[in-house]
């Protein structure tokens, strides 16, 4: 569980709850209020981020909190996971609650194409002292608003794909985002396409000192 205060007012909210369980076999189940497995940006901890702050992109595209249901499996070097949610960023919001969807599906695939920790992608840089690792991703959501009480009717997809790779003392990450969205709640409307890309980087001149560039 993990609460958060209000910068203006002090009260605290609920942020993230949920419980998980590991299997034996590289499966995990995750239940309650999480974020989606879907932009890499958003799912590395904000005091992990390469700058002070995320990019604008991850400002319009990310996926923030939602409820439901995931589950994980971990390989060697490939990662699948699948989640069955209400919606992106539906942070506490009731279940007939206008931006909630009736039904909601996300799905990544991770490949480490070069290491043997997936950890190593807890965070953007890399210090001279750890070594080359790579990662690929590949991330889809639909999700609908369909016709239950409150909620809106709007249907959304969305996909992006992205890559990080570290080395000792340098790192680099780039991604791509597409969605498309519908929202008939305000008549017949056309679909509408949006489009974003961030492409990072840092270098450490010295053990402790990195530049960096968006």
């Amino acid at each position: 569980v993990q609460l958060d205060a209000n910068r203006s007012s002090g009260n605290w909210g609920l942020v993230d709850a949920y419980g998980q369980y590991k299997f034996e076999n590289g499966v995990a189940i995750r239940w309650g209020q999480f974020k989606l497995p879907f932009l890499r940006e958003e799912n590395i901890s904000d005091s992990n981020q390469l700058a002070a702050d995320t990019s604008i992109t991850h400002g319009v595209f990310n996926q923030g909190r939602s409820q439901g249901v995931q589950a994980e499996y971990v390989a060697e070097q490939f990662k699948l996971t699948g989640a069955f949610s209400d919606g992106f960023n539906t942070l506490n919001t009731d279940f007939d609650g206008s931006t909630e969807s009736d039904i909601a599906f996300t799905g990544r695939a991770d490949w480490m194409f070069a290491g043997k920790d997936f950890k190593r992608f807890d965070d953007f840089t890399s210090f001279r002292s750890q070594t080359y690792t790579g990662n690929w991703g590949l991330a889809a959501h639909y999700q609908d608003g369909g016709e239950t009480g409150g909620t809106l009717e709007k249907t959304m997809f969305s996909a992006t794909t992205d890559m990080q790779v570290e080395g000792a003392g340098w790192n680099f990450f780039a991604a791509g985002i597409w969605r498309n969205s519908e929202d008939d709640s305000v008549g017949d409307q056309d679909s509408f396409d949006d489009f974003g890309c961030v492409i990072q980087g840092g270098y450490f001149v010295s053990d402790q000192a990195e530049l960096f560039a968006r």
